[in-house]
């Protein structure tokens, strides 16, 4: 993802999670419509592969929020499909070991 983008995710990371604690957030449904949530999604679905481990883990919030709530924030679409291309992440041979606690987190997401 190019750097230039770097404001925008972090605006898009601080509008997906609330602090609950010091060590602890809590990922909420984005407003809609939330123009950094949809260009971070734009950018990691027009990268077309999966990121690295710590680069999923960190965008992973953005992803939940995304698809968390009655409706998909516009420009959010590709979310669920930016999900799917990282499921191998969590088993067989393309496990990520900075990935894999994200696994109930993973499947409530999909499951909402």
């Amino acid at each position: 993802i190019d750097e230039v983008h770097a404001p925008t995710l972090a605006r898009a990371i601080t509008t997906s999670c609330q602090a609950t604690t010091t060590d602890n957030f809590q990922v909420s449904a984005l407003p809609s419509p939330c123009a950094p949530a949809a260009v971070a999604i734009f950018e990691m679905d027009d990268f077309g592969d999966s990121l690295s481990g710590p680069s999923f883990v960190l965008m992973f919030p953005i992803l939940r929020a995304a698809l968390t709530g009655p409706r998909t924030s516009p420009g959010c679409e590709a979310a669920l499909r930016v999900l799917y291309r990282h499921m191998d992440m969590l088993s067989g041979e393309d496990v990520d070991e900075s990935v894999t606690p994200l696994r109930k987190d993973i499947a409530i997401t999909l499951l909402e």
